[in-house]
């Protein structure tokens, strides 16, 4: 195991990581609020690294299910290890969307008998048009 290095690549020998620096765009913010609310801390700074932070494995799975949820943006687990700190998950983030690798919601598929019926379910074009929500 290489150790050279270490502790800076966690953040635990880093001045950065204690240091708050807030979001500076609107996707370093979604993801500052993603990090706080996995973790349960107040705020998180663009360069407070998640595992220095109290993140572990179980959370991580967390963050990215939120990112995806949050962004459509399917994200490995290694890219948290890669991209540890708000700042730099943002800045890849960026080459994904800029990449075109957004993962568009599934769209279900309804029968025109279904749809004719009303069948479409509550909240849908076909239930508003029949006097619903």
């Amino acid at each position: 195991m290489q150790r050279i290095g270490l502790a800076e690549k966690l953040g635990l020998g880093s001045a950065a990581s204690r240091t708050f620096v807030a979001p500076r765009t609107p996707l370093e913010n979604v993801l500052a609020g993603i990090w706080a609310d996995v973790l349960r801390l107040e705020q998180v700074g663009i360069h407070g690294r998640f595992f220095a932070l109290g993140g572990d494995s179980l959370l991580a799975a967390h963050v990215l299910t939120s990112i995806h949820d949050a962004m459509h943006l399917e994200v490995g687990v290694v890219s948290l290890f890669d991209a540890p700190t708000v700042a730099e998950m943002a800045e890849y983030l960026e080459t994904l969307i800029k990449a075109g690798r957004v993962a568009l919601p599934e769209i279900a598929r309804v029968s025109r008998d279904e749809t004719a019926a009303g069948v479409a379910g509550p909240g849908t074009a076909v239930d508003a048009a029949a006097g619903g929500a």
